[in-house]
């Protein structure tokens, strides 16, 4: 394995001390730090860590997420202990490409690890089929596309499911759709396999479509076809191994009052 590390570091008083830190203990052990290196540690929280996989999507890097920012689910279960750095990132199985939702559009094709919102300046309508089949007619103010490690983002301030499973799939879920006497779409959430793909087809709106990937807004024509599906890329990120230190994190950051 390449002792060659990058730190990819938020701009908070706590990371970059953190920093510091590392940078001096992996020099120690022998390491360097490059910015073309392919072991990454990221130092902040999951805005910090979708930024930098959005960075370092379509390389061929590992990263690994330290948290000292306030959330840290994409965070491993490691301190800023050089030694067990280096032998985490050893090991391939610690290891995974994770999931993330793609959207092609009439010229190009937008990727998310967490989601992709779709919406208008104000409401908006579009037709969607799962795999060429009809599915509903929507209106409503937008639509959210997410991937199992994204569900405990907008997903879940949406009210819709925490995905926890093993398995590949993604969930689509209205955002305030319309309802009145001559219309009322489905409304609840659904979940995706990993061979299902979404178009949203004959959309109309007030104005501009925007569509949010990770955060990034693009402003797109209303005569827009889109198509989602899950993909991956070539960037690999760590994980929990266990479920328990998960389902800690579930209840430290969304439940008031719960301790570990």
């Amino acid at each position: 394995m390449s002792k060659k590390f990058f730190i990819y570091c938020n701009n908070s008083d706590k990371s970059k001390q953190a920093k510091k830190k590392i940078v001096a203990a992996l020099r120690k052990c022998g390491c360097s730090i490059s910015s073309d290196a392919q072991n990454i540690i990221v130092l902040g929280g999951d805005g910090t860590f979708v930024h930098a996989y959005n960075k370092y999507a379509k390389k061929n890097v590992k990263m690994i997420l330290i948290n000292t920012g306030s959330v840290g689910f994409y965070s491993v279960d490691l301190k800023l202990d050089a030694k067990a750095i280096i032998k985490y990132f050893e090991k391939e199985n610690n290891f995974y490409k994770p999931d993330v939702v793609a959207c092609k559009t009439n010229n190009k094709t937008y990727y998310a690890i967490n989601e992709i919102l779709i919406q208008g300046i104000n409401t908006i309508s579009a037709d969607i089929a799962i795999n060429k089949s009809h599915y509903e007619w929507f209106r409503g103010s937008g639509l959210c596309f997410c991937t199992k490690t994204g569900s405990t983002g907008l997903n879940k301030s949406l009210k819709n499911a925490i995905l926890l499973t093993k398995n590949k799939i993604w969930e689509m879920s209205e955002v305030s759709p319309l309802a009145h006497a001559k219309y009322l779409s489905v409304g609840n959430a659904i979940v995706l396999d990993n061979d299902h793909t979404v178009t949203l087809s004959n959309l109309k709106g007030n104005g501009q479509l925007i569509l949010m990937n990770d955060g990034y807004e693009h402003i797109l024509d209303s005569k827009t076809i889109f198509t989602l599906n899950l993909t991956t890329l070539n960037a690999k990120i760590g994980f929990y191994k266990n479920l328990k230190p998960y389902l800690n994190k579930l209840r430290e950051v969304f439940i008031i009052g719960e301790k570990k």
